[in-house]
């Protein structure tokens, strides 16, 4: 299925050795669809340290009949100004963040589907999956007259952004918040962008530190436990086997570290210990195959699929 990854192809040369014929090809190959696809598999690993995350803000300044956003249908023109500020923020603590400079010549993706300025939580998420982005923040900004007194030459605006951070995979929600800040300025524009720039540095942050606490607290409540199989001759029973530990309550990856004729050896990220697992696995029935357990430590354990 090369047509999945490679998009575009040159030969550079071809000779022709008795009834074979021998062709040298540069082609160009999309690394993240292979990281995808490799992920799906479980073969690769699929949480770095910190999150790459999608932001999604509409705006609507005080001169703007309605909020603009960068993606959909059409080629927006017009950038954010809380979302700079937000990009900063979030770069400053080691988050990679994906924005319109990033994506919005990409052709692999259906903007039409998202043509609207409010996502919802699963077109969000769907849309941070085909970005390869863990993270989705999705949400508003919007600047408003405020009755905060300034000079007879002056003009204040409250400038607010309300977010929710939603987890690409399952499109639940990890965090939200709402800030708000003033802008003052002669003009009136000039103050509301000056609101929006303020309220999407302090959003920002406090997304920022949200973001990282929960990945990391995440990230240590998993144990990462090494799961040898044997019996896996019977490719159906193994694939069973693997769906089956996929759904259990608890495991949130299963990658495969080794495979071989008869045997293979599994990295399970579980919330609870090699022995939980083990104790789970053990529940679980099969109609052409059973369960045995060989062994069970702290950092792993060891089965093998039996027949009959």
């Amino acid at each position: 299925q090369s047509r999945k990854f490679v998009s575009n192809y040159k030969v550079l040369s071809q000779t022709r050795d008795g009834r074979h014929y021998r062709v040298l090809l540069q082609a160009t190959v999309s690394v993240r669809k292979l990281d995808q696809q490799l992920k799906t598999f479980g073969i690769l690993e699929s949480r770095p340290q910190n999150p790459t995350v999608l932001l999604l803000i509409a705006e609507q300044n005080i001169d703007d009949y309605a909020p603009r956003f960068w993606w959909g249908s059409k080629k927006k023109g017009n950038s954010s100004i809380a979302m700079a500020t937000m990009v900063k923020a979030l770069s400053a603590q080691g988050l990679t963040v994906l924005g319109p400079s990033q994506l919005r010549n990409r052709k692999d993706v259906d903007w039409k589907r998202f043509n609207k300025a409010e996502l919802t939580f699963r077109e969000a998420a769907n849309l941070g999956l085909s970005v390869g982005a863990d993270l989705v923040i999705v949400g508003n900004s919007l600047a408003i007259p405020s009755s905060a007194e300034v000079g007879s030459d002056m003009q204040a605006l409250k400038g607010s952004v309300s977010a929710h951070v939603i987890d690409a995979q399952s499109a639940e929600q990890v965090a939200k918040i709402t800030q708000t800040a003033l802008g003052m300025h002669t003009d009136e524009v000039e103050a509301g962008a000056e609101a929006l720039s303020n309220a999407g540095r302090i959003a920002g942050q406090a997304l920022a530190r949200k973001i990282v606490r929960a990945w990391q607290t995440q990230s240590k409540s998993v144990a990462r436990i090494e799961v040898a199989v044997e019996g896996t001759k019977n490719l159906v029973n193994f694939v069973q086997f693997r769906r089956a530990l996929n759904a259990l309550d608890g495991v949130e990856k299963v990658q495969i570290k080794e495979i071989g004729t008869n045997t293979a050896t599994l990295i399970v990220d579980f919330n609870g210990t090699a022995e939980a697992l083990a104790a789970a696995l053990g529940k679980q029935s099969f109609s052409t195959f059973g369960i045995n357990l060989l062994d069970v430590s702290e950092t792993g354990l060891r089965l093998i699929l039996v027949t009959g």
